[in-house]
């Protein structure tokens, strides 16, 4: 028999009053192998703190805290990263109470268990979301500023369309649980606003559905820079069913192929302590000249809105005779005159000029957006009155598999970094996870301009640290398995 145990259970945490679409639910994996008792946590939330969402930074400490009491000595707490204008949770002292619940509830059910991965992909509905322009910068697709021009998009970045399962089994080799991790904002949610567990939700009930009484569960991966491909798409009603369903069926198809095996359990902790950015007030000038430059090239259009809208569907309509039917042309061809086809020279310019004030000011738009959230983290780091912040890098070890911790919303050129150098053949990339420190982007691409690197408190040298804390504790894990 296995002396691994395991029991897995699920909380709902949703708020009580407004629209709710779906319940979110806090997941909660227990395993004791007679030596270590951790718990997985996936909570359908925003984040674990960092000034945003309905958590504070109390609450995984205090999460931590209140879970010694049941024997839980290792802690991965992260959250699905699903998002819903307003408050989705309910209270944070009830949330806490309701997840340290589930935990006690967990470890009373824990029974003989057995686990093994694999690892599926959907590339169906993801794209990275920061998209590389001609010019060498980067503009990063979000609601609150329009995109790009296409004609200066220079092409896509990757994204990692992995799905890692972990799968742990009864002992008469039912699932008593799916694990899966993946890295994508849950960002597209349904058109009536309503809180939602985004397609994570939709996934976890599909594999919950295809087997009764598990659990499943779903863990944000390196997805900082990673939207649904539909995220800005306006002719349709806002439904994140489609991701949900083809997730979900990805991760079914992943899961029937594994086999499972008794596992003992080792973990290990890494405390990081990274630098907050200290440059703030030079990318704010450079804004602030890029914003002086656009504004100079604002040219004199004497149309506006009310003209240009009828007279720019004549020329797109008929490119060659948008003013008059081609005869009346053709009639004054026939004269030697040219009025139509003069008065066509002097709207063309007035269309082009009233564009490229149009494409300025969509440029201005993205730069008022930037200039608010740098001033934000600005003071966000300003009030902390610390010009660093702690955090950890968990590694567990379940079997063959690691499951191994970001305090940050990982992009994928990190995340390949990692995965690259790890000397484990399943290493599950857990973001969002223990803490939160807003986004991880890499050194380099903190002067392209994309969101990931403004929406970002970190100095850029977190990611050398980050690294070398993923690399130790990947390192010690596999030395003490060997």
């Amino acid at each position: 028999m296995s002396a691994l145990r395991a029991a897995a259970v699920r909380a709902d945490i949703t708020k009580s009053d407004g629209s709710i679409h779906d319940p979110l639910y806090a997941k909660v994996l227990v395993f004791d192998d007679g030596s270590t008792r951790a718990a997985v946590i996936s909570i359908d939330g925003v984040c674990l703190g960092g000034g945003i969402g309905d958590l504070s930074d109390r609450f995984f400490p205090d999460l931590r805290t209140a879970l010694r009491a049941y024997g839980v000595s290792v802690l991965m707490c992260g959250t699905t990263h699903s998002h819903t204008p307003g408050r989705m949770l309910c209270p944070e002292d009830k949330l806490l109470t309701r997840v340290s619940d589930a935990v006690r509830d967990a470890v009373t059910r824990l029974e003989p268990a057995t686990v093994g991965s694999g690892v599926g992909h959907d590339d169906s509905f993801l794209i990275n979301r920061t998209l590389p322009l001609k010019d060498g910068s980067a503009w990063t697709i979000r609601q609150a500023h329009p995109l790009p021009d296409d004609r200066d998009i220079a092409g896509i970045a990757d994204a990692d369309d992995a799905i890692n399962v972990l799968r742990v089994d009864r002992a008469d080799g039912s699932p008593l649980c799916i694990l899966f991790t993946f890295g994508c904002h849950p960002l597209l949610g349904y058109a009536d606003n309503g809180v939602t567990a985004g397609y994570p939700g939709v996934a976890e009930r599909i594999v919950e559905e295809t087997f009764p009484g598990s659990v499943a569960m779903l863990l944000q991966s390196s997805g900082g820079d990673v939207t649904e491909v539909d995220y800005k798409d306006y002719d349709h009603p806002k439904c994140c069913d489609g991701p949900g369903m083809t997730l979900g069926l990805a991760t079914l198809r992943a899961v029937r192929k594994i086999v499972t095996a008794d596992a003992a359990l080792d973990s290990i902790r890494v405390p990081v302590t990274f630098p907050r950015r200290t440059d703030i007030p030079e990318v704010r000038e450079k804004l602030l000249r890029e914003r002086e430059t656009l504004l100079a090239a604002l040219g004199n259009c004497p149309l506006n809105f009310k003209q240009f809208l009828p007279l720019y569907m004549k020329y797109l309509t008929s490119p060659e005779y948008p003013l008059a039917p081609k005869y009346a042309y053709l009639r004054e061809e026939q004269r030697g005159i040219s009025q139509l086809t003069d008065q066509d020279a002097i709207n063309r310019r007035n269309l082009s000029k009233y564009l490229a004030n149009v494409g300025t000011m969509e440029k201005l738009a993205k730069i008022a957006s930037t200039l608010e959230t740098l001033a934000w983290h600005e003071e966000y780091n300003r009030a902390s009155g610390e010009m660093t912040v702690d955090g950890e890098v968990l590694g567990l070890r379940i079997g063959e598999t690691v499951l191994l911790s970001t305090p940050v919303e990982l992009l994928t050129e990190v995340g390949r970094k990692v995965l690259a150098a790890s000397p484990f053949e399943r290493t599950f990339l857990v973001a969002y996870a223990n803490g939160y420190m807003h986004y991880g982007a890499p050194a380099d691409a903190y002067n392209n301009g994309g969101y990931e690197t403004i929406e970002c408190f970190l100095g850029a040298e977190w990611e050398r640290i980050y690294l070398d804390a993923a690399s130790k504790a990947l390192a010690e894990l596999h030395a003490r398995k060997a």
